[in-house]
């Protein structure tokens, strides 16, 4: 339900961290419908105080329920990160976001930690304060916890940004990094400076592979190497050099000259700013023409006449 609809939340109780984003789940006012749905936090931002609210009772009942716990187990949250969408498609390999999960959840059954939820993090490590995954954690661990992750790497690169992260708002929470891989805690005089160590080595390892890269591109480009996908109506092809150029795709230059010819057609009888660039799109649908997967749509046809007619 949307925040258009329901204006009158009364009540946060649950929030989950999903896609990169954090929802919440709300009750609202019976003059609202009272119906209970998810919401993604910007519909309710504006409710500070009923996120606040959430924040203090959930961070309770944990306290509560850790309390009446046997042995008294630890209450973690971890973290599984990729840097970017194509990596989440890899289900096997040491840095998998099932991998990293499988293993957060196995050291914390080992350890007879009571581990309440595996975030699932879609962005580079390389600025801490991005983080989204990490930003839902804090909202809902509240004070006194262990964050878990797979690796050192997983957690940051940013070597200045995750130390005075783990010595600012870790610390004033009573919170603890642990990393099952290098099997270490942020905690005693050993165990922070074997993590500063390896916050060292991450970024280090990363900074070096940015100036290979960047190195690679410029010597691509000083070749002639175009980047990035091509335009409508070019393709990307290796030349008998083996250097990446943008040729014309034949099948997508027929499109653009259906579509300027349309639009001419238009012009004889609508004035250039009546012309109804659906009526073209509409054309292309009926003959079944895709625009690389995805139906042709009135901004496609605008673009093209906006781009191509002389």
């Amino acid at each position: 339900m949307s925040k258009t609809t329901l204006s009158y939340p009364e009540k946060i109780l649950d929030s989950k961290f999903e896609n990169g984003k954090v929802y919440y789940l709300v009750e609202w006012t019976k003059k609202s419908g009272g119906d209970v749905t998810w919401e993604p936090e910007n519909h309710i931002d504006h409710r500070t105080d009923l996120i606040a609210d959430y924040q203090k009772n959930k961070e309770m009942c944990d306290l509560f329920f850790q309390s009446n716990l046997k042995n008294k187990k630890q209450k973690v949250y971890g973290i599984a990160r990729v840097s970017s969408t194509r990596q989440v498609a890899f289900t096997q390999g040491e840095t998998s976001l099932v991998t990293q999960e499988e293993q957060i959840r196995q050291k914390c059954n080992e350890k007879g930690w009571h581990l309440v939820e595996v975030v699932h993090e879609i962005r580079s490590s390389f600025k801490i304060q991005k983080l989204q995954g990490l930003k839902y954690i804090l909202n809902t661990i509240g004070h006194n916890g262990i964050i878990a992750v797979y690796d050192i790497s997983r957690f940051a690169r940013d070597f200045v940004g995750a130390i005075n992260f783990l010595e600012t708002t870790m610390k004033e929470r009573n919170l603890t990094l642990y990393s099952v891989m290098e099997d270490v805690a942020y905690y005693g005089s050993s165990g922070r400076h074997v993590v500063r160590n390896l916050l060292s080595t991450a970024a280090f390892h990363s900074e070096i592979l940015s100036e290979k890269i960047k190195h690679s591109v410029n010597m691509r480009k000083n070749k002639g190497h175009v980047f990035g996908p091509a335009p409508f109506g070019f393709k990307a092809e290796f030349n008998a050099e083996r250097v990446r150029k943008f040729i014309k795709d034949k099948d997508e230059q027929k499109i653009i000259d259906f579509v300027v010819k349309e639009y001419e057609k238009e012009l004889k009888t609508t004035k250039k700013r009546d012309v109804n660039f659906k009526t073209i799109s509409d054309k292309l649908n009926k003959k079944n023409v895709l625009i690389r997967n995805k139906k042709p749509s009135a901004i496609f046809a605008r673009g093209i006449v906006k781009k191509y007619h002389k």
